[in-house]
């Protein structure tokens, strides 16, 4: 398991131990990377918040103005939705507002990465190492990890199944770099 994976996996260990979770931008409950994680939210109140009702979210609302009291929220998983909000700092202000003191996030951004729009939303933003530093600059204390390296973050530029192939090779000399500065994004877990 990588350094961004490690961080991932303890993100949503301490997240699924609290009360109120809200995945923002989650669309469809326990996708993708979640999945398998879904048993440790058994015992809290997990709901997705998407702009789209198609996704079916437990709440349909706009990160930009979400439909919660302030500090009522133990718990939010944002997982690559900033790049795709016109206005990001709005968004983060909303998330410290409805988050609790003391409360927790993970939070997944792009930063090397390919164009990815389509259905109905749009690709406007991405962040390095300083933006996200910037974004949690209100939070008390904040994990960053670069989520791959150089030659990972060129391998989202190659065609898929080429990228799948070079991929683990790419991944694995990564993590014997240092590699603070490029990354395909970044993995952030914070506190309020």
């Amino acid at each position: 398991m990588y350094r961004w994976q490690k961080l991932y996996d303890k993100a949503i260990r301490e997240i699924a131990k609290e009360k109120v979770v809200r995945d923002i931008g989650g669309a469809t409950p326990f996708q993708k990377n979640l999945a398998p994680y879904k048993p440790l939210f058994a015992n809290c109140d997990y709901k997705t918040v998407d702009v789209d009702p198609k996704f079916k979210p437990d709440i349909v609302a706009d990160i930009h103005k979400l439909p919660m009291e302030d500090e009522s929220v133990d718990a939010i998983i944002c997982n690559s939705v900033l790049e795709h909000v016109s206005n990001p700092f709005t968004a983060m202000s909303e998330i410290e507002r409805v988050l609790r003191k003391g409360g927790k996030i993970f939070m997944s951004i792009p930063y090397i990465y390919p164009y990815h729009a389509g259905h109905g939303y749009r690709d406007y933003w991405r962040f390095s190492r300083d933006g996200v530093v910037l974004l949690f600059e209100g939070f008390s204390k904040v994990e960053i990890e670069p989520v791959r390296g150089y030659f990972g973050s060129l391998a989202h530029f190659l065609p898929p199944i080429t990228h799948k192939i070079v991929d683990p090779v790419f991944s694995w000399v990564d993590n014997k770099l240092s590699r603070k500065n490029t990354a395909s994004g970044f993995n952030i877990y914070a506190v309020k």
